[in-house]
């Protein structure tokens, strides 16, 4: 019997243990305004202001940024976008590694 009660006790420690590992990571990230990666999921051009939808690939957050109809035009759905937690700086490239097309806090790269 003492084993497992040592045995559930060891369980919960460890279990305790993720969880505020998981919860470090992630205010790390925050704090740090970490960049990860995303893709443009979505375009509305037709009309001002337009805007681009994208997606994360780590936690699957969504979100949308405006834009010119004219920048709307160049970014196209699929692009490689880096998304910055904090801030929701998005920055949208061709492709992975690929030239800069948007930058939000700039505008066109």
């Amino acid at each position: 019997m003492a084993f497992l009660g040592g045995l559930i006790g060891k369980l919960i420690g460890l279990a305790v243990l993720l969880i505020v590992g998981v919860l470090a990571v992630g205010v790390w990230a925050y704090a740090s305004d970490y960049a990860v990666e995303a893709t443009v999921t979505k375009k509305e051009c037709t009309s001002a202001p337009a805007q681009i939808f994208v997606k994360t690939k780590l936690f699957g957050i969504e979100d949308s940024t405006e834009v010119t109809v004219q920048q709307c035009q160049i970014i196209q759905v699929g692009n490689f976008v880096e998304y910055h937690l904090r801030t929701q700086r998005t920055t949208i490239f061709q492709s992975e590694g690929g030239e800069c097309v948007y930058d939000s806090s700039t505008g066109l790269c």
